[in-house]
């Protein structure tokens, strides 16, 4: 026993001694995985796409809203039998806004990354992460579908966030492919290394670095270096293709490949098991293993000088949540009104303004009103009222508010209900109709 032992201590001592040598002495090793990411295709090869898609309208003519949409067509199960679509629309709410970012962090959420040194002198570092969102007059909307938005457009139920993953083929494999954050990371402050959990910290997600006024603490001085950075999600990607593509020419209609870096982490399928696995390091001493990872992504992008006037404009048949968007004074539908434009408005664009207990009124969406304001004279509204809506509700409508309408003129306002599994409709009695 004393022998084996013996043999045991020596051998763990022998491995522990190689560990610290490699550790302090050894070389760091580059470890490259680079990740292709093309055409997507169903197994039965009936259906193939980019995994993303991007349609730009800068409105350079100034005869429409600036948008920018960003498609998502990725793997719905294993099997690979079909698509399921996300994607992210920016458009301006106005023909005179402009898409803007902002970005946002929350200061009571800091991370502490390094110590105070020196005296009466101290220096003291600081990390905020935050996000890019949509700053005034443009506003983002998350879609989902399950038929390419032919005729399911619909918000997403599971938004995009940074803990989406998106299921892809490469080559004969499967991946799950997902935002790259929150890992134990190192940033160098002042030549020295400081570890901690946090969002990945490089050029890529970098904001700015401001250093603080110097002010006492206890007896002593000290000074605050604020570095800001930006979490790896959907936003943080299609502000990046935006600032990418938007100086691009007009006309543009081709797949581009785009490089990024690590803002992916990628997670191989084993049909065997069942199983993901993260592709990556797999190291004893991970920190002398430098991982390279590289993704190149093909991407369809089309760009156009002229602003979104119309739903079919977009990848998603939808602006600002109307299917019946239309900017452009034509219009072509079976309902048709002499002299006007007729614009199909359901329940989705108005406000509901509660006058009692669960009673309601209704009123134009203010996005609405900002949009067609310009094209007030042009058009008429055709209204139709879902009252199955208020009932599921246990609300009850109650027409509309006096200034429901602002200027627009209204063609029709019709309420249906379903009655013994059949859907009534009946032409309401509104003074203002135009007709």
């Amino acid at each position: 026993v004393i022998s084996l032992s013996a043999i045991l201590l020596l051998i763990c001592i022998s491995i522990n001694a190689w560990w610290f040598y490699v550790y302090f002495y050894g070389p760091d090793k580059m470890l490259s995985n680079t990740f292709e990411i093309g055409m997507q295709q169903v197994a039965d090869g009936s259906d193939t796409r980019h995994f993303m898609e991007l349609k730009y309208f800068s409105n350079a003519n100034k005869n429409g809203l600036e948008m920018l949409d960003v498609k998502f067509n990725y793997m719905m199960d294993e099997n690979l039998t079909a698509f399921y679509n996300q994607g992210m629309q920016y458009v301006a709410n106005t023909t005179n806004n402009n898409i803007n970012w902002q970005y946002k962090y929350d200061p009571e959420t800091h991370t502490r990354t390094g110590g105070e040194s020196g005296w009466p002198t101290a220096e003291r570092y600081y990390d905020y992460s935050g996000i890019w969102t949509l700053g005034n007059g443009s506003t983002a909307y998350n879609y989902a579908s399950g038929d390419n938005y032919v005729n399911d457009t619909h918000l997403s139920t599971n938004p995009l966030s940074i803990d989406t993953s998106f299921r892809i083929t490469l080559g004969e494999d499967i991946f799950l492919m997902k935002f790259n954050n929150f890992e134990n990371q190192t940033i160098k402050f002042q030549g020295e290394d400081y570890s901690y959990q946090s969002a990945i910290h490089n050029e890529q997600n970098f904001v700015q670095r401001l250093t603080g006024e110097w002010h006492y603490v206890g007896l002593w001085l000290a000074q605050d270096y604020d570095s800001y950075y930006s979490f790896f999600d959907v936003n943080w990607l299609s502000r990046t293709l935006y600032n990418s593509i938007k100086k691009a020419p007009a006309g543009t209609n081709q797949s581009i490949i785009f490089e990024f870096g690590d803002i992916f982490n990628y997670y191989k399928y084993d049909s065997s098991t069942q199983q993901y696995s993260e592709v990556g390091v797999d190291s004893v001493n991970k920190s002398k293993v430098i991982n390279e990872m590289k993704s190149y992504f093909s991407i369809k992008v089309t760009i156009s000088a002229d602003g979104a006037q119309k739903a079919s404009d977009s990848l998603f048949n939808c602006i600002q949540e109307n299917r019946n968007f239309n900017l452009t004074g034509e219009y072509e539908d079976d309902d048709y009104f002499v002299g006007r434009d007729v614009i199909n408005i359901d329940l989705s664009m108005f406000e509901l303004v509660e006058v009692d207990v669960n009673k309601f009124k209704l009123k134009l969406r203010d996005g609405f009103v900002q949009s067609y304001a310009e094209f007030k004279n042009y058009i008429v509204l055709d209204i139709t009222i879902d009252l199955d809506q208020f009932i599921a509700n246990n609300a009850e409508f109650d027409g509309f508010t006096d200034d429901a309408f602002a200027d627009f003129n209204v063609y029709r306002i019709t309420t249906q209900k379903t009655v013994n599994g059949e859907i009534q409709s009946e032409v309401y009695n509104y003074a203002n109709i135009a007709i």
